[in-house]
């Protein structure tokens, strides 16, 4: 995983894209337009996760595991 990827998730994990729904967001800040900024990082996130599980970077499970540590940080909030 270089960089950018390491960039890519965690700005998921900032925006919660990982959170059921995705309706949770950043608190403050400009919200409109969020929803397609959203999807667009979703989108942006199953491209990466596709190709880093065709590199063999990362098995299914520990991407499971990063969802769960975000959903749970989100959950703790």
């Amino acid at each position: 995983m270089d960089k950018g990827d390491q960039h890519v998730l965690s700005r998921a994990q900032r925006y919660h894209i990982f959170a059921v729904g995705c309706e949770k967001r950043r608190k403050g800040g400009d919200v409109s337009g969020a929803p397609v900024r959203l999807r667009r990082r979703r989108r942006q996130l199953n491209v990466l996760r596709r190709r880093l599980v065709e590199e063999k970077k990362l098995s299914d499970r520990k991407w499971l595991q990063l969802q769960e540590n975000v959903t749970d940080v989100i959950s703790r909030r």
